[in-house]
């Protein structure tokens, strides 16, 4: 690897970084208008006990495809 894919590589790292934050940052605006009342007193990464561990891509698509079955009301088995 040269160094033009080296910085290719660590730019294409810090963009799905960012996405992942920008991700989060959402979810917590949307629970402080929506639902002040069960806005976190602290970080979900530190209320879920994974001490700052960052998820794996698989991980992160299998949240995903649980929150996007929860918001369709398939994960509680209302099939609609």
């Amino acid at each position: 690897m040269d160094c033009v894919e080296g910085f290719q590589e660590r730019e294409e790292q810090l963009a799905k970084r960012a996405d992942v934050l920008n991700h989060s940052l959402g979810a917590y605006v949307l629970t402080a208008i929506h639902n002040p009342d069960k806005y976190p007193r602290k970080p979900n990464s530190e209320t879920r006990g994974q001490g700052g561990r960052q998820m794996t891509d698989e991980e992160m698509a299998a949240v995903g495809k649980m929150n996007a079955m929860r918001w369709k009301g398939l994960g509680n088995g209302d099939n609609r």
